[in-house]
């Protein structure tokens, strides 16, 4: 997920080794860890949404939440991505999960939230994907 979050969209195999040895020493991860982390994340910047998210006018990565819903509940969390495209917002939220089925409906209900406190602050339309890597 780290090397998600500060990957360019538009970038090569080489940065992404890069990245994936910085993230992967930090938090002791081993060498099948580090040397494995290159391929699902070209995939996943291959995927037509970030393929889209390249093209659009206006890109927000990593972009913070602090939301108060009508019946005082609080969102506070980050966006991973949302692009805005033909006058609405796509959020994409990124999953990296062993076992993605385990959590779905967690994230689901955290997808639900972001796209409910994006709507609420643009007055645009909003969509949302999870997007398993």
């Amino acid at each position: 997920h780290m090397i998600l979050r500060d990957v360019e969209l538009e970038t090569t195999p080489t940065a992404i080794d890069a990245l994936s040895r910085m993230h992967g020493r930090s938090l002791g991860a081993s060498t099948a860890e580090i040397e494995g982390a290159t391929s699902p994340v070209m995939a996943a910047l291959g995927h037509d949404l970030l393929l889209r998210a390249r093209a659009a006018r206006r890109v927000l990565r990593e972009y913070p939440l602090l939301f108060d819903t009508e019946d005082g509940q609080r969102v506070d969390g980050s966006i991973d991505l949302a692009f805005l495209e033909d006058g609405a917002w796509t959020v994409v939220d990124f999953k990296t999960d062993a076992d993605p089925d385990a959590h779905r409906p967690q994230h689901l209900r955290q997808l639900k939230w972001y796209v409910h406190a994006l709507t609420a602050l643009t007055e645009a339309r909003v969509r949302g994907y999870l997007l398993y890597v």
